[in-house]
């Protein structure tokens, strides 16, 4: 993988989004949880599962790089689809609602490079 530092905001969001693409990767109401389902640090050896916000802190753990931009694009995905936080979205409305957000951002991240 690419030195987290160096990242653009479109790839950490491609990269957390694939952490959790697979259900069985995802979680609510806290960063991250171990195998048996208990909360860990996302940035945490045993971690096995992550929330929307932990996939992208597990992405660039260790790093430098400021993840303030990568939040604020899901959030501004959040508001304008469902008019809460990407937060609410991920514990709320669930798996599939979320990796919907990811697209939308990834996508507008994208179109910002155009």
């Amino acid at each position: 993988m690419k030195n987290p530092d160096q990242l653009s905001t479109a790839a950490v969001l491609a990269l957390a989004q694939s952490r959790i693409a697979d259900p069985k990767h995802w979680c609510r109401q806290t960063l991250a949880r171990t195998k048996r389902g208990k909360p860990i640090g996302p940035c945490c050896a045993g971690a096995a599962q992550w929330c929307a916000a932990g996939a992208v802190e597990a992405v660039t753990c260790g790093s430098k790089r400021d993840t303030f931009d990568v939040h604020e694009t899901l959030h501004r995905a959040a508001r304008t689809k469902y008019n809460r936080d990407y937060v609410y979205v991920n514990d709320i409305h669930g798996h599939a609602a979320i990796m919907e957000l990811y697209d939308i951002a990834i996508k507008e991240t994208t179109h910002e490079k155009s």
